[in-house]
């Protein structure tokens, strides 16, 4: 423990070189309020037992692929070598082959595996002439693999004794050739485990801002073959660059909700030390980039202060066709300050800007008749509760951007309140829309930064969204009646159970925390 309060203290000493003492003293609050912070002491419930082990062993699947555990090892050390080999041959499922990639200048590597590993057939072995880093060294590994299936495994890092059958099990269930699971960290000497990430099922408007998918992935032959290997130009990130290309032509993607990876956190690892590599934080930022750019999207992505994690700003088309339906009692707050601040940045997008149903103010309008054809005729929808204090700067510009996308309906900010987030999109639950991050201090940003990226939901509120109208009437029609119950007093429920039909129908659904709305 002493040794992981060293590495703590390391962290905060780097920390505090990118972040404003206000902000730093904030990252060390929410750091002391996370959750699971009891992990070390229960984490054996969230570990397979023996019992389950053994039941385990004498399973048979009607598939039982071979999977190639790929490890690119460079002068690793002896003890960590030895505890990752042994951690894949204590597999409850055994058709595996350990396939390791050595570009070691020394002979440590290969006297371990040569030596006490002799006997064990299933391991492959090959010197690499040269180290050519990370990325093409686990091509060199990929070229060894005669497996149905990839799982990636790093040198100094283990599996959970259940880790394959646990992927064999839903790959028989699913055929899915895409899989991840949960993980967790180790100290250096697998004395402590902590620090869980329990993931999402895959959300990839999450995935550009972080790489949450990480350990263990595994995907078919096929599909890697169909993506290609790893790219080095992404060296450092080559793995999340990996991930989000595989995504592209995965047929099936499955989370595996169960930490089957122990990530183990030393000085020169980027678990136990975020500064270790640096390099790898600006090839992430290209990797989201280009991604994005090859996706068809125009945009830019930036690195955050959090290193990992990068802000995208997509580009907003001109001369968008945008109905304000303003909805709630006005005020005078929403009168002298909101609705300008909302008018002003819609002349500085060049969209052409008006607004339904009466005057944004709750007065008569004489035009009634077309006020009533504007949400057949603008392009998008943008609802906002003239109840408002305040909106944030750009946002408007940032709910815009990420709609402006192919197969994505709608964008909702998140709501504030005395400092406190009322919602952040919401999960459906037992027929029931639960409001994300409610009650967390507005300058939190929530586990493993979900509270803090855009985020794939079930629906979002209509406090402050955007909506494209094709898509409304493609749930409802080309009726004013039914559509203007998303976004009248009252009709928050309506309004997810609008974007519940366009999910159902094969659009998307995005929380952007950039965009804010207090009330």
């Amino acid at each position: 423990m002493r040794y992981l309060n060293r590495m703590n203290f390391r962290k905060l000493i780097n920390s505090s070189k990118r972040y404003p003492p206000g902000e730093l003293l904030y990252k060390v609050l929410e750091k002391l309020h996370a959750p699971y912070r009891d992990y070390p002491t229960v984490c054996g419930r969230y570990l397979p037992t023996d019992e389950e082990l053994q039941k385990q062993r004498q399973e048979q699947f009607a598939y039982m692929p071979l999977i190639s555990v790929i490890v690119p090892a460079y002068e690793t050390d002896e003890l960590f070598l030895r505890q990752m080999m042994d951690s894949v041959i204590a597999q409850t499922y055994e058709n595996w082959e350990l396939c390791i990639a050595d570009a070691s200048k020394s002979e440590k590597v290969a006297q371990v595996i040569r030596g006490d590993y002799k006997e064990e057939k299933r391991i492959k072995y090959r010197r690499l002439a040269e180290n050519r880093g990370i990325p093409e060294n686990t091509n060199q590994g990929l070229e060894m693999a005669g497996g149905a299936y990839i799982a990636l495994l790093d040198h100094d890092d283990v599996l959970v004794p259940s880790a394959l059958y646990e992927m064999v099990k839903r790959i028989n269930e699913t055929g899915a050739d895409f899989l991840y699971s949960d993980e967790d960290k180790a100290s250096a000497n697998l004395g402590e485990y902590l620090d869980p990430h329990f993931k999402l099922d895959f959300n990839r408007e999450l995935l550009l801002g972080k790489n949450y998918i990480c350990h263990l992935l595994v995907v078919s032959a096929e599909l890697v073959k169909k993506a290609g290997g790893l790219d080095a130009r992404y060296n450092g990130a080559q793995d999340f660059e990996f991930a989000l290309r595989c995504s592209r032509y995965a047929k099936g993607i499955e989370h595996i909700s169960k930490v089957l990876y122990h990530w183990r956190m030393h000085a020169a690892s980027t678990a136990g030390n975020t500064d270790s590599k640096l390099y790898a934080y600006e090839a992430g930022r290209r990797a989201a980039e280009d991604f994005i750019h090859q996706e068809g999207w125009e945009g830019t992505v930036t690195m955050a202060n959090d290193l990992g994690t990068y802000h995208i700003r997509y580009q907003v088309p001109a001369k968008l066709q945008v109905a304000l339906a303003a909805w709630g009692r006005p005020s005078r707050v929403w009168e002298k300050k909101v609705y300008p601040q909302i008018c002003k940045e819609m002349e500085a997008l060049g969209a052409e800007f008006f607004w339904l149903e009466g005057s944004p103010f709750g007065k008569e309008q004489s035009n009634a008749s077309r006020d009533k054809m504007a949400v057949l005729e603008a392009e998008i929808l943008l609802l906002v509760n003239r109840g408002a204090k305040t909106v944030g700067k750009d946002s408007i510009r940032f709910l815009l951007g990420s709609l402006c996308r192919p197969g994505i309906a709608a964008v909702g900010g998140r709501t504030i309140q005395k400092k406190r987030v009322l919602q952040c999109g919401y999960w459906e639950k037992d027929e029931k829309y639960v409001p994300r991050f409610q009650g967390l201090f507005y300058k939190f940003k929530g586990y493993y930064h979900r509270a803090y990226l855009p985020t794939e939901t079930d629906a979002v509120s209509n406090d402050l969204a955007v909506v494209k109208t094709e898509a409304l009437e493609k749930a409802f029609g080309k009726t004013w009646t039914e559509n203007r119950k998303c976004w009248e007093s009252g009709g928050l429920r309506r309004w997810q159970e609008a974007c519940g039909k366009v999910k159902a129908l094969g659009s998307r659904v995005i929380a952007e925390p950039a965009a804010e709305i207090w009330i």
